[in-house]
């Protein structure tokens, strides 16, 4: 729904269901939409509207914990949608959707951010420099590079690909699969 008020249209299969996250759409899509929230003017000074980075999107799924999973080293599809014939970590089998179910229709994790794990595959603003040493502190940005992260697994997927710490990468134009985003507010970077 969202997707549709800013963008004019729905590029999702689920259209006609307002509360389906949006899929099918390019990380330069998503990008467009981050463009025309921006336009709007009504954020805090000094504040806008970004797709996460790899890192970020991270820090926020994992909500201050250190295993596979938010909700611990085990998933079940009773905890978020993806193909519930392949759980992780000796969970039980459960429903496989085959389609996205609606935000919030699992529980969030400790920090109250829903659909983490599962769902769609969500757009990171960055690139796909793995070999890239952390720095203790440091948002490790990358820029360059044909490619750019998406995390989360999706509903197609097993649990093992829903893990936390899991990134796929796609060429920022593609948008045939069950890609979709989230936001984030930051101050801008400073380049």
């Amino acid at each position: 729904g969202q997707w549709a008020a800013v963008m004019g249209s729905n590029p999702s299969s689920g259209t006609a269901n307002q509360k389906l996250p949006v899929e099918a759409v390019s990380w330069e899509e998503a990008q467009a939409f981050v463009s025309k929230l921006n336009e709007r003017g009504d954020l805090p000074k000094g504040w806008v509207w970004s797709l996460p980075t790899s890192v970020q999107w991270e820090r926020a799924c994992r909500a201050g914990t250190s295993t596979a999973f938010s909700f611990g080293d085990s998933l079940s599809s009773r905890q978020a949608n993806f193909d519930g014939d392949q759980p992780y970590g000796g969970a039980e089998t459960g429903p496989y959707l085959r389609m996205t179910a609606p935000v919030k229709s699992y529980a969030p994790n400790a920090w109250g951010l829903y659909d983490m794990h599962g769902n769609v595959e969500e757009w990171c603003l960055d690139a796909s420099e793995y070999e890239i040493a952390l720095t203790r502190g440091v948002d490790p940005f990358v820029t360059d590079g044909p490619f750019r992260i998406v995390r989360g697994g999706n509903y197609h997927e097993s649990a093992r690909a829903c893990r936390s710490a899991r990134r796929s990468v796609n060429l920022p134009s593609e948008r045939e699969g069950p890609w979709g985003f989230r936001v984030a507010l930051r101050p801008p970077y400073n380049k």
